[in-house]
């Protein structure tokens, strides 16, 4: 079973509060960019609409993942929960909150778990290496995350 190192804090990720307008076809167009750019595989898992008396509910969920090498791959979620949706030109108006979670999974092709012996060398072999997979996985992915996290808080200032 992959091991997995979240390097977000808290344990739902990090938060974004929105409240007014919000172009979300050119927010999910940036998004898309820029996995395409680390070239990760993204997936859109979850699209749940609600209709309410102060307007539509959404949450959407993304999910995108990268394999780094055979040993860790680096797995990105975003969550976006908006309330009181409303359509104004092709704008939504809305309260939004946008959690963005990362992790490293580790052994994510179950390699070393085949058996007692190989899941105590992948044990100990993380143990000698944790500050190299610190700096290198979770360093790299952390700057990724961060990048995503100020282009969608930069494409939700865009109407303030």
């Amino acid at each position: 079973m992959p091991q997995s190192l979240a390097i977000s804090p808290g344990t739902v990720g990090f938060r974004i509060k929105k409240i007014g307008l919000v172009n979300f076809d050119r927010l999910y167009k940036e998004a898309r960019t820029f996995f395409d750019s680390y070239h990760y595989i993204f997936n859109e898992t979850q699209h749940k609409g609600k209709d309410a008396e102060k307007g539509r509910k959404l949450d959407i969920i993304w999910s995108a993942f990268r394999e780094v090498d055979d040993y860790a791959r680096f797995v990105i979620k975003v969550n976006f929960v908006l309330f009181r949706i409303n359509e104004i030109k092709g704008l939504f108006s809305c309260e939004m909150y946008v959690y963005i979670e990362g992790k490293v999974e580790l052994d994510y092709k179950n390699r070393w778990e085949t058996s007692a012996f190989r899941s105590f060398l992948f044990k100990t072999y993380n143990r000698i290496i944790r500050r190299d997979i610190e700096r290198e996985y979770q360093g790299t992915l952390y700057g990724e995350v961060s990048e995503l996290k100020g282009l969608i808080k930069s494409l939700l200032d865009e109407y303030d």
